[in-house]
């Protein structure tokens, strides 16, 4: 099935030149130094196309490369709190069933996420414990770990040493609203560079012109 898979690949034609460049641009990560790059251009012009297909090139070449996507929501992503990086997430974390038959990812990047799963969980636990329900789905976060323990692949489990999930009560709930975006902010930032120690990634924001100020402040 895989030889038939390379022989029905889409052609992607006149973007070799932008496409070279975003491959040469991949080097940075995989050596373990990030890079960011802008993909600019005018209404129409195929940014997403191309950037979804250089992910699936360099996914053919990268064996151990994975691919998280989130998107901007021109209707409610500007009033959505950290909408794209909810969806970058929730791929992370095993959301991507959606994204294969919406077209924004392929099924073979979806089958890598799913055996990141146990790594990516248990990053989850020890680094950002405080974005369960916030930024990333606690029910489907509990469910699969409840599959990954039923199929012998282990319980989510505490590190010694790591942080503690915080507790509710009166210091929580008096938190400033600085303090709060803070600790998501250094949350978001551990897992996501625990992860890429773990495997190479290519983590990819959609439309972001229309993102809304808390993500906009997460990126950069």
């Amino acid at each position: 099935s895989r030889g038939l898979e390379h022989q029905v690949e889409p052609l992607f034609v006149s973007r070799e030149k932008e496409l070279g460049k975003l491959g040469g641009f991949l080097a940075n990560p995989l050596e373990g130094r990030g890079r960011v790059c802008f993909v600019t251009g005018e209404a129409g012009f195929g940014k997403t196309s191309l950037t979804l297909e250089f992910a699936r090139r360099a996914q053919l070449q990268q064996r151990e490369l994975l691919v998280a996507i989130g998107s901007c929501d021109a209707q409610t992503g500007i009033s959505d709190p950290y909408l794209p990086f909810r969806e970058l997430l929730g791929m992370l974390t095993g959301e991507v069933d959606e994204r294969v038959a919406n077209g924004l990812t392929t099924e073979e990047n979806a089958q890598r996420l799913r055996e990141f799963l146990r790594v990516s969980r248990q990053v989850i636990v020890d680094l950002a414990p405080d974005l369960v329900d916030l930024l990333i789905p606690g029910a489907g976060l509990v469910t699969k770990a409840g599959a990954m323990v039923a199929s012998g692949h282990g319980a989510f489990r505490r590190r010694p040493g790591s942080p503690s999930p915080r507790v509710a009560g009166p210091a929580a709930d008096t938190a400033s609203p600085m303090a709060e975006q803070g600790r998501i902010f250094e949350q978001v930032t551990s897992a996501l560079l625990e992860m890429a120690r773990k495997r190479p990634l290519v983590l990819i924001l959609v439309d972001v012109h229309w993102i809304d100020e808390s993500s906009a402040s997460l990126l950069f």
